[in-house]
């Protein structure tokens, strides 16, 4: 699965692409590359569709350029879920499915 999600405004850019691996019945991960136009202070959790703070993936400062991170996701039950990255100026979030 491929989940893309950009946000642009007037002071730069800031995107988060999203590939999620399935490796084996055990492990899942879940690969995250941030975009930016500028160094910026980030925080990135994963919640359910209720809004319930599942895990806390990641929170400090990211560089200008591309930022990658991976998430392990076996712990998570299978279902619907959303990833949330807020900075000073934006927020993005994406819906993404464990199975």
């Amino acid at each position: 699965y491929v989940y893309n999600a950009t946000s642009i405004n007037d002071a730069g850019y800031l995107s988060l692409d999203m590939n999620t691996y399935f490796n084996n019945s055990f492990s899942e991960i879940l690969n995250i590359d941030v975009l930016s136009s500028d160094n910026f202070n980030a925080e990135i959790e994963i919640t359910n569709v209720l809004g319930k703070k599942i895990k806390h993936v990641y929170s400090g400062d990211l560089n200008k350029g591309k930022n990658h991170l991976e998430i392990n996701t076996a712990e998570m039950g299978s279902g619907i879920y959303i990833l949330t990255l807020r900075s000073n100026s934006k927020n993005i979030s994406k819906k993404i499915l464990i199975k």
